[in-house]
């Protein structure tokens, strides 16, 4: 075992007697004088102790640099696979780690590390997963699929191939999970007076905790290595080592990683990482000490150039953010580049290791919570009738029956049907609220002019500015918006709803009626009561009643011995509902049309159709629709897309679907609890709002499980709130968005900096002598990548070349804008005939352009003109004169070629590829028939060329006009028009 170093080892085992104070620089051997060990020993203590001063004078002692230098904070949790036992590997177990491990399903992972039973733990593998098989975990809340527990795993290590088996989970104690481990690349340091070469090293944090607080560094181990220790240091100038010939002892410097926690008093201690919930920030530097001069030269270029990214600003240091292994982190990548920051220049040959960022889901510091939050419950889509005009109609609010849509005023033609789902009285006029309204072919609600069912229950409608229409259609949806985005929770909901409620008047024309709870609720606002008279439909509103805020009301003057119908309202502490997914519900459909209809309402996902017939999956060739209207639910559907195959037999749907709870109102994470908050749907009103679940409060009752009618199974009816009225909620919490920053140092740290989350995020100062490159938005709960905003600070600079290109361009500029105004004056200006000032003005010349697309402003007749314009290209060039040349090909002075047609080609052999024997013909079967073939033929060659001769005399004269001795060759080409003007 090597002897661990001590103050006095080498003074007292090894004789060297060096000192500082000494001032020997140099040990002198001289020929005739013995060697001495201690002075070999001294001579490599003095060139150390040279060493350690420079080393000490630019180096941080424990600092990183080498291959090491671009350590980032980069980490990320590792999953934990509780296993039943090692198995046939109890004591091979290492053997695992490296290899690679699959479940049947295909998923699989490289294992990290192997950890045996200890401390009441099972075996235990640490691994990174690598493949999920493109499968979704059956947990919504998790998105890629990870090993499972009770499954068999299967590896091949150098012991050979086998399975092994996760442990089952209990209770709490869940066999797949995350732990955390920290993997550290090879690098330099400077520590102990040497520089230290440090290999590759991980280190288990802890195996079940994937956000630990602790912090990483290396410990620093000094020994003597002897040949007791180590045979290699024998004479090897054998094939063996010489045992009878040891040699020198070494010295020996080892760095350890270890965890802080585990470090005791003796020990020397370098931290490098340092942990907090599972986000890892560098704390040792290598930072140069050689700053004095770096310094002055520093300060005198940020004085003239600042801070600015050499090149390229948008690529180099560029942000880029994707989803980390926790879906509660994001992974920061920082693209590599060269900029300036305070004078130094900072070169990052590559990208930073990913950098963890937690999102903003913290219960305990990223939620808001704000008392007394008031909700207006708005609903419209009404129509209005005078009081003495209508009847009944009341009973239909308790179970949303269907009424008949009218367009005749003795209430025989039938239009369409619709629901009543309140009636206010407003000045004697009466909003009727509707909805689910359902208009016959060709007719629209114009048409209407009466509601309801019989010459007792109806409602004669009153036009508006000459038109009866619906009002408020805009506000129909029973969504009611919360007024705070990203809801996670909300409780103590009171709200005054209606109460339909019967009873009989005794022989005094008096009936006593009660809330639905009496031990909570009580009545309220009886100025906005309407009871009905059920035997002839007549309406008293209000009515007289002795009490309109207990539990229990008295309604007085009504008809004797009478059967009565109250619309009351009372106040009651609503109670929240919950929706419960549903999963993997089948069931067999036929088509009717284009279009199946399911038998459950408000789908989350359908998964697949598959034709019974062929066992086909044709489920992209549907629309779905998950049953979600503005004010109901209803069930699903599929129809047919547009040009797809509708299926001639049954299909088979799957699809998930959520339940709902008894209660009032759906609102916040809490009524979503099977799905993660990010995955609650969003709802797109027909006006084009859309709404995430959680935000509203969501009063829409549910139709059957037939989509007919609002009684029967699986139909819910909540009661409204009064339409205006107000919902007050005790509390409401919903998370809060957070701004980040992502700032570099003057020695290339690239950190991320999280800012305090609130209502109206603030992002966090810029630490000094740092340089900001990106401002993060991470909306409230960041559901992924693209849920957040990225700002990248302007950093560029510019060199004398770019100066220079901006000035000829602002030259440029200068000079468009003194021809604009120009010829703005010279519009303005008016040129008048000076001898006539009846005439029209004159024309002025002014500022033109031309693109040479057309020879519109060619002066073609003019005999100076020698300008040639080519269309196509749109430009102009002096005027050629071109003459063909015609080539012969000559057989005898030509060799290895051959002439095909009107080309030539190297020479060449052909050989028959398919021989047809057997002669064909075609046989029309109407011997009288006029056969026509349509082709296109190609004319060679493209071109002809042929020349005309004028012959003049001697003196090329031609009587008294001079004549040019020309020859033109005139070509005429089967490609058609050049489209060149100005060429011959």
């Amino acid at each position: 075992m090597a002897t661990n170093l001590i103050q006095t080892t080498f003074s007292t085992e090894y004789k060297d007697d060096y000192r500082d104070s000494d001032n020997y620089h140099r040990i002198l051997f001289n020929s005739g004088r013995a060697l001495q060990a201690r002075e070999l020993t001294q001579s490599q203590t003095i060139i150390q102790s040279e060493l350690a001063r420079v080393g000490s004078f630019l180096f941080n002692e424990g600092g990183m640099f080498g291959s090491g230098g671009n350590l980032s904070s980069g980490f990320s949790p590792v999953g934990y696979v509780k296993l039943v036992s090692f198995g046939s590997l109890s004591i091979s177990y290492p053997t695992l780690v490296g290899t690679k491990i699959t479940n049947d399903d295909g998923v699989s992972a490289t294992v990290k590390a192997a950890i045996p039973a200890a401390a009441g733990d099972p075996d235990t593998l640490l691994v990174r997963y690598i493949s999920s098989n493109n499968l979704t975990s059956d947990d919504p809340s998790i998105a890629p699929k990870t090993f499972v527990a009770g499954e068999t795993l299967n590896y091949s290590t150098s012991d050979g191939s086998g399975t092994l088996t996760i442990a089952a989970n209990n209770q709490n104690d869940l066999a797949i999970g995350k732990g955390s481990m920290v993997e550290i690349p090879k690098f330099d340091t400077f520590v102990a007076g040497h520089f230290v070469f440090v290999n590759q090293q991980s280190l288990i944090i802890s195996k079940y905790n994937p956000t630990p607080d602790e912090v990483i560094g290396y410990v620093l181990t000094e020994d003597i290595v002897t040949v007791t220790d180590d045979n290699a240091l024998y004479d090897n100038t054998g094939s063996t080592p010489n045992l009878t010939s040891p040699g020198a002892d070494r010295y020996r410097i080892k760095m350890t990683l270890v965890k802080e926690s585990d470090v005791t008093a003796s020990q020397t201690f370098y931290p490098i990482l340092k942990m907090q919930a599972g986000v890892v920030r560098k704390v040792n530097q290598s930072n140069n000490t050689l700053d004095e001069l770096g310094t002055i030269l520093n300060a005198r270029t940020n004085d003239i150039t600042g801070n600015f990214i050499v090149d390229n600003p948008g690529a180099q240091f560029g942000l880029t953010i994707d989803e980390d292994s926790d879906d509660n982190f994001l992974r920061f990548n920082v693209n590599g580049g060269v900029l300036f920051i305070n004078g130094n220049r900072v070169e990052r040959r590559s990208a930073s290791t990913p950098i963890r960022v937690e999102k903003p889901r913290s219960t305990t510091s990223d939620l808001h919570n704000k008392t007394n939050e008031f909700i207006s419950a708005r609903y419209g889509n009404y129509v209005l009738a005078d009081s003495a005009n209508v009847k009944g109609l009341i009973s239909h609010i308790s179970d949303f029956s269907t009424v008949n849509l009218y367009d005749d005023s003795g209430k025989t033609s039938i239009v369409g049907t619709t629901r009543i789902r309140n009636i206010q009285d407003f000045d004697n006029e009466y909003r009727i609220h509707l909805f689910d309204v359902n208009l016959n072919a060709g007719k629209s609600f114009r048409n209407v002019i009466a509601i309801g069912t019989d010459s007792s229950d109806f409602a004669d409608l009153k036009a508006v500015n000459g038109v009866i229409s619906l009002i408020d259609k805009e506000q129909s949806s029973l969504l009611m918006p919360i007024g705070q985005k990203r809801v996670q929770s909300i409780t103590n909901v009171t709200m005054p709803v209606t109460r339909i409620a019967t009873d009989t008047t005794n022989v005094s024309g008096i009936a006593t009626f009660q809330v639905s709870d009496i031990s909570t609720n009580t009545f309220a606002d009886g100025a906005s009561w309407m009871i009905k008279v059920d035997s002839d439909g007549e309406i008293f509103s209000p009515p007289s009643y002795d009490s309109a805020g207990g539990a229990v009301t008295t309604i007085l003057g009504l008809p004797a011995l009478k059967t009565v119908t109250l619309l009351a309202y009372e106040n009651k502490t609503a109670v929240q509902k919950i929706k419960r997914l549903q999963l993997n519900y089948s069931e067999s459909l036929s088509i009717v049309g284009r279009t199946f209809t399911l038998t459950k309402p408000d789908i989350y996902i359908f998964k697949s159709v598959v034709e019974d017939a062929t066992g086909l999956d044709i489920t992209s060739r549907f629309i779905f629709n998950n049953g979600q209207r503005d004010d109901f639910y209803t069930v699903g559907t599929g129809t047919v897309k547009s040009g797809s195959t509708v299926p001639g037999g049954t299909v088979t749907v799957t699809y998930d679907y959520f339940t709902h709870s008894d209660g009032d109102y759906f609102a916040g994470k809490n009524s979503y609890p099977d799905i993660a908050y990010e995955k609650v749907p969003q709802y797109v009103t027909s006006t084009g709002i859309s709404y995430k679940l959680t935000d509203v409060i969501d009063m829409r009752p549910v139709k059957n499980n037939a989509g007919t009618q609002f009684t029967g199974t699986g139909s819910v009816i909540e009661p409204l709130p009064k339409n205006g009225a107000t919902i007050t909620a005790g509390t409401v919490a919903n998370w809060m968005s957070r701004r980040d920053i992502v700032h570099i140092s003057n020695t290339g740290l690239i950190t991320v900096t999280k800012g305090q989350t609130t209502p109206n995020s603030v992002a966090p100062a810029v630490p000094l002598n740092e340089m900001l490159l990106h401002d993060v938005l991470l909306n409230p709960y960041t559901f992924n990548e693209d849920d957040l905003s990225i700002k990248t600070i302007d950093h560029r600079g510019f060199k004398m070349s770019d100066i220079r290109r901006m000035n000829d361009r602002l030259s440029n500029v200068e000079e468009l804008t003194a021809l604009t105004i120009s010829e703005m004056e010279l519009q303005q200006l008016d040129v008048q005939d000076p001898n006539d000032a009846t005439l029209p003005d004159r024309v002025k010349q002014g500022i033109t352009g031309d693109t040479f697309n057309s020879n519109i402003q060619s002066y073609m007749t003019d005999l100076d003109y020698r300008a040639r314009i080519d269309r196509n290209m749109g430009r102009v060039s002096p005027m050629i004169f071109g003459r063909a040349l015609t080539l012969y090909y000559d057989s005898d002075t030509s060799s290895n070629v051959q002439q095909k047609g009107n080309t030539v080609w190297p020479a060449y052999t052909e050989e028959v590829y398919i021989n047809q024997n057997v002669a064909s013909k075609v046989i029309n079967v109407n011997q009288f028939e006029m056969n026509k073939s349509v082709g296109s033929a190609t004319i060679e060659p493209p071109r002809d060329a042929f020349t005309t001769r004028k012959k003049v005399d001697g003196s090329y004269e031609l009587g008294t006009t001079a004549a040019v001795a020309e020859i033109n060759t005139k070509t005429v080409s089967s490609q058609g028009n050049e489209n060149i003007d100005g060429g011959a």
